[in-house]
C-alpha cells in the first residue's frame, strides 16, 4: 500500500509545475519535435525488423509449439511431441513467410485498403495452413490446440497490418 501511495504522490503536480488543459497549449521547439518524430519512426522500423526476422518467427513458434505439446499430452508423449514440433515449425514458417505474404497482400495500396487486405490474407493463410497440417497429423484436440492462438494471431496480424500502413520498405538493388 505504501508503494501505491508513493507512486500516486509522485504523479501529483507540484505548485510550480505548469498545468496544460490541452496538448495544443504545449509549444515545443521544432528541433525537439523533429527528434521525437525521428525516434518514433526509427522505433517502428525496428519493430518491423524484428517482426520480419527469423528470430521473431522462431520464438513465436516456440510458444505455440509448447502449447500444442501440452494440449495433446493425453495422446501419448511421442505423439504430443510430434504435434508440438509440427506446430512449432508451422508457426515459425507461417510467421516468417506470413509477414512476407502480408506485405504482398498489402502491395502499394495507400490507406486502409492495403492494411485490410494484409489482415484478411494473413489470417486466411495462417488458418488454412494450420488446419491442413493438423488434419494430416490427425490431431484429435484440434480446437484445444488452435483456440489459444486465435486472439494472439488476430492481434499479430492486425498490428503488422497497421505497421505496414505506417512504415515503408526501402528497396535495395
Amino acid at each position: 500500500m505504501h508503494i501505491l501511495i508513493t507512486f500516486l504522490q509522485s504523479m501529483m503536480l507540484h505548485d510550480r509545475q505548469p498545468v496544460f488543459e490541452r496538448p495544443a497549449q504545449v509549444v515545443l521547439p521544432m528541433s525537439c519535435a523533429k527528434k521525437v518524430h525521428k525516434q518514433r519512426r526509427q522505433g517502428l522500423h525496428f519493430v518491423r525488423y524484428l517482426m520480419d526476422s527469423w528470430f521473431g518467427a522462431i520464438m513465436g513458434g516456440g510458444v505455440y509449439g509448447a502449447w500444442a505439446v501440452w494440449a495433446n499430452w493425453s495422446q501419448g508423449t511421442s505423439t504430443a511431441w510430434s504435434i508440438g514440433a509440427a506446430h512449432w515449425l508451422t508457426s515459425a514458417l507461417l510467421t516468417f513467410f506470413g509477414t512476407l505474404a502480408m506485405r504482398q497482400f498489402c502491395g502499394n495500396a495507400r490507406g486502409w485498403a492495403g492494411s485490410l487486405r494484409a489482415l484478411a490474407g494473413g489470417l486466411c493463410l495462417t488458418y488454412a495452413s494450420l488446419l491442413a497440417v493438423h488434419s494430416l497429423l490427425g490431431t484429435e484436440q484440434l480446437l484445444l490446440t488452435l483456440a489459444p492462438g486465435i486472439a494472439p494471431n488476430i492481434l499479430f496480424c492486425t498490428s503488422y497490418a497497421l505497421l505496414l500502413k505506417r512504415t515503408t520498405t526501402v528497396v535495395t538493388s
